[in-house]
């Protein structure tokens, strides 16, 4: 009787010895997942965003010259969190404008990308995208604006606000952006990515992205 108490004694020790030793090396796997994908989230909407802004400014269609909604300018809208510029596109081969916009959305921790196609007359205007989901468990994204100098452009209130996307109208206030002037002084471009995502019971998984894009055609 003793023999068998000692046994399942230590039959149980190292049973649960090994239960720990197995629920350690999940969250350790898991963790390793988690941050694989936080990486990658960021990695994505990073290669994304510096690709299109290498053409930005790169008008093959003659668009800008011609645009109804203003601003007649390689950038036409930037904020803190939204950035909308004149890119381009190759369908079947034959390269064309596009309006192409990233916009972060802090409530779905999502940063979304549209491309609006160019209308030309009687309309010329860009229009026809919507915004798609590029990054999930995106934290936060800030775009910094520099002039040729190098100096940072400030974002400030304007008396006619523009929004991102540019638009006619809208129904929310905008937040502080660069102003008509401003917009064409952009020469380059500063991208800080923070990804975030917490596992279960564990602590939260951090990466932090940064670039800086010059416009090559401006």
């Amino acid at each position: 009787m003793i023999e068998i108490l000692v046994s399942t004694a230590l039959f149980a020790m190292m049973s649960a010895g090994i239960y720990v030793l197995y629920t350690a090396m999940l969250g350790t796997y898991a963790k390793g997942e988690l941050r694989a994908e936080v990486q990658q989230n960021a990695r994505v909407a990073m290669a994304q965003i510096v690709q299109d802004l290498r053409g930005a400014g790169y008008d093959p269609t003659g668009t800008l010259a011609v645009v109804t909604l203003p601003p007649n300018a390689a950038v036409r809208a930037a904020q803190g969190t939204c950035l909308s510029f004149i890119g381009v596109t190759a369908p079947g081969g034959a390269e064309t404008s596009v309006q192409i916009s990233y916009m972060f959305d802090a409530s779905e921790t999502t940063l979304h990308r549209r491309v609006d196609s160019w209308i030309a007359a009687p309309t010329n205007a860009f229009t026809g995208g919507s915004f798609q989901p590029l990054s999930q468990s995106i934290q936060s994204v800030q775009f910094t604006y520099y002039d040729a100098d190098g100096a940072a452009l400030a974002l400030t209130s304007q008396s006619a606000p523009e929004f991102c996307p540019p638009a006619s109208t809208g129904t929310t206030p905008t937040p502080p952006q660069l102003s008509y002037e401003d917009l064409r002084r952009v020469r380059r471009v500063g991208i800080t990515l923070r990804a975030q995502a917490r596992p279960p019971g564990g602590a939260d998984e951090v990466y932090i992205l940064t670039s800086d894009v010059d416009l090559r055609n401006r």
